[in-house]
């Protein structure tokens, strides 16, 4: 069973804001060509200029899934920073979710809906994904387009 390192409530608020702030909450979709189904995966995924931050809020959620993120050239010729992403471990995502849900402010309604989700994706027991899913996967991806709504 995976814990996290979140007792206090002032690290809850602090992640919860960093993944507010510079976040995603989101499914990916996939073609598998093996089985020929469309499959689901759920993330969180933080990115951000400054390592420590990245490490401490992997520090507490228990997990070490820090990527250093090179950048193309022609990005480094614009930007010259490398960037880092934690990304979360699916089995570990709604107990994230759910100890943060009373913190968030800008993602709450994608925290609602990846919850949702992985709770019906228990309930069918593995089976192939559906309708449901793809349901899931268009509000996600319409609640975290960037710019104007």
């Amino acid at each position: 069973m995976h814990k996290t390192y979140l007792a206090d409530e002032k690290d809850k608020i602090w992640l919860a804001c960093f993944i507010d702030s510079e976040g995603s909450i989101y499914l990916s979709r996939r073609f598998n060509k093996k089985t020929h189904n469309v499959e689901y995966q759920a993330f969180i995924q933080i990115y951000n200029n400054y390592k420590p931050m990245i490490d401490r809020a992997a520090h507490l959620m228990n997990t070490s899934n820090v990527r250093e993120r090179k950048r193309s050239l022609l990005e480094q010729l614009r930007r010259k920073q490398t960037w880092y992403t934690w990304v979360s471990e699916r089995n570990h995502l709604i107990l994230i979710l759910e100890e943060l849900m009373p913190y968030f402010m800008a993602k709450n309604e994608q925290a609602n809906l990846m919850i949702e989700w992985i709770k019906s994706r228990r309930i069918k027991c593995k089976s192939k994904y559906d309708v449901e899913d793809e349901m899931y996967f268009i509000k996600l991806a319409k609640l975290n387009k960037k710019g104007p709504k």
